[in-house]
């Protein structure tokens, strides 16, 4: 980096070779020197995007994992490992049919082929995962495939919650609501009858 007169710096990329007699005393040097500031300023923006990004898949509330084409995990953030009941370190090389419930295996499988195949870029649904002490735990889950800039599939990259309280009351309030309606449909019966 040097100074340039305006007071702002400049980044320069220098190459120089020395040039010598056949006694080998020193004549002199031929330098080359290129402003590479706005590469430098390119490599800083793409750092801080990066940092950015990290950062975000770091604190998301929510667990994000990424995978091969293959479905074996690279990467997870603590929240995916969390939900699952798992370390990281655990879940890498795991693939998502691990972890899935087997009844949802099959729609899983279909939705990454589909993706694989560049019918779908990604895809939204709620299903079931085993979590390492066994239990089951529901989750919206959003599947996106990257690809490379010729269309080769790069890597998954999913995001789950757990909402398994939520839909533990949503059952609760359904079947609350089926207990309602037979007893109303009963009492409808009896009236009927006396009457």
């Amino acid at each position: 980096r040097v100074g340039r007169p305006s007071g702002e710096d400049c980044w320069i990329a220098a190459r120089g070779r020395g040039m010598y007699d056949p006694a080998g005393a020193v004549l002199g040097m031929i330098g080359v020197v290129q402003d590479i500031s706005t590469r430098k300023a390119t490599e800083d923006a793409l750092r801080q995007s990066a940092d950015t990004l990290r950062i975000t898949f770091e604190q998301a509330a929510v667990g994000i994992s990424t995978a091969n084409p293959d479905g074996r995990v690279i990467e997870t953030n603590e929240q995916f490992a969390a939900i699952l009941g798992y370390e990281r370190d655990e879940l890498r090389g795991m693939t998502f049919g691990d972890f899935t419930h087997p009844e949802d295996l099959a729609e899983t499988e279909a939705m990454a082929g589909r993706l694989l195949s560049g019918e779908l870029q990604s895809y939204a649904v709620e299903k079931r995962y085993r979590r390492k002490d066994g239990s089951v735990i529901w989750s919206p889950t959003t599947v996106t495939l990257i690809r490379d800039a010729n269309g080769n599939p790069l890597r998954f990259v999913g995001v789950i919650d757990d909402i398994s309280g939520r839909r533990a009351t949503e059952d609760a309030l359904r079947r609350s609501e089926q207990f309602n309606r037979r007893i109303i449909e009963s009492r409808r019966a009896c009236i009927k009858t006396l009457a």
